[in-house]
């Protein structure tokens, strides 16, 4: 599969998009196992970003501090070539969801727009367990 796009990256428009975010957004109160929307922007080649509107759910995986949290992006469409190990398919969440492993990221929450969600306990361990399994991360 091609890095080609159904849409066209706007990155002029994305780089105007960040800097409002930056000067105007406020900080947000996540909490670890919250779904929430947020401005990802137009990233490169496969990396996931946010479509035509910079927005993309994501799932707080940590709480950093009051203005950084750990998160990894969603999706809905089907994960091809990916290795079963790097996502994870939602059994309890209310939007039909896939959790990208291989994407997570720090981000502003500067950058999250609206609450979805919470996860289910279940869910949520599930993740993390996989993702510390993913990342060879172990206490």
């Amino acid at each position: 599969m091609s890095d080609t796009r159904k849409y066209k990256k706007d990155y002029r428009k994305w780089c105007l998009e960040k800097k409002y975010l930056n000067e105007n957004a406020k900080h947000k109160r996540a909490k670890p196992g919250q779904v929430w929307w947020s401005k990802l922007g137009t990233n490169i080649g496969r990396e996931q970003d946010g479509g035509k509107t910079f927005e993309r759910p994501v799932v707080i995986l940590h709480r950093i501090n009051y203005f950084l949290t750990l998160v990894a992006p969603l999706t809905s469409s089907e994960v091809e070539n990916l290795n079963p190990s790097s996502y994870i398919v939602l059994k309890e969440a209310k939007i039909n969801s896939i959790v990208l492993l291989l994407q997570i990221r720090v981000i502003s929450t500067k950058r999250l727009t609206r609450f979805i969600e919470q996860l289910t306990t279940s869910d949520y361990t599930i993740i993390i367990k996989k993702l510390s399994n993913f990342y060879k991360i172990h206490p």
